[in-house]
């Protein structure tokens, strides 16, 4: 079911799907693949299927339930949980591309500028040929690095249609009662299992859920979604006050 989805958080191998015939499928569990090669290149971040699947279905129940409730709510909380150096980056890769077509533009000039000054013995032959290899060689590296630029840009851009895809896919799913292979490939691009501790006598392990398009969500907590649930009700039960026993708005 999580096949090709799962890596080990520390270093990044993929995690091994671990069975065994004298095994009913309760036991069934994966392990760092780095760890099974080598025991001192990582730890085993042995986890078992099983808590794998509650953990996921009980994420995007309260993901999924969270967006039909507060769909408003999930996509300001959703933009607003970028990065500010991230939104700095955007800034300073618009600017830069702003400079870089500008600098293009008066670069076409330059040479316009010195190849008539050359024609008209102004400029000699050789100062001509230096300021020509100069002025392309950095329109040369400019052409290159616009493209860079702008791909950036198209993808710090995205942001709100990717979120605006989730939300819509999310929508299509009435209510999440089981997990099949075909709902988590469509949802969620890789799993990470960070290794376990022990806290009071109990051991305790965190997966990270990156979910396409959109990334981590764990922002959304059992609280929230309570809170959030609460809103909903009063919401209905005010929309229904405001209306008449004859159906006619008060």
């Amino acid at each position: 079911m999580f096949s090709g989805l799962m890596y080990c958080h520390d270093c990044g191998s993929k995690m091994y799907f671990c069975t065994a015939k004298d095994f009913d499928e309760t036991q069934n569990w994966f392990t760092c693949s780095k760890s099974r090669k080598n025991k001192d290149a990582c730890s085993s971040h042995f986890i078992r299927e099983m808590q794998i699947g509650f953990s996921v279905l009980k994420n995007m129940q309260n993901i999924f339930r969270y967006v039909q409730y507060n769909e408003e709510r999930f996509a300001e909380m959703l933009l607003s949980k970028s990065k500010e150096d991230e939104k700095k980056e955007l800034s300073s890769k618009r600017r830069e591309l702003e400079k870089a077509r500008k600098r293009i533009d008066e670069l076409n000039n330059l040479f316009l500028q010195a190849y008539e000054d050359n024609i008209s013995g102004k400029l000699s032959d050789e100062r001509y040929e230096f300021l020509y290899s100069s002025y392309e060689n950095e329109r040369k590296e400019l052409n290159e690095r616009i493209p860079v630029l702008e791909k950036g840009i198209s993808e710090g851009m995205k942001q709100t249609s990717d979120i605006e895809k989730f939300i819509a896919k999310v929508k299509q799913v009435t209510e999440l009662e089981y997990l099949t292979p075909e709902l988590i490939h469509e949802f969620i691009s890789r799993i990470e299992v960070r290794a376990p501790y022990r806290k009071d006598g109990k051991r305790y392990q965190r997966i990270d859920i990156y979910y396409r398009d959109v990334g981590i969500l764990n922002f959304i907590t059992g609280e929230k979604l309570e809170a959030t649930f609460e809103r909903h009700i009063d919401e209905i039960s005010s929309k229904r006050k405001a209306v008449s026993p004859e159906g006619n708005t008060a």
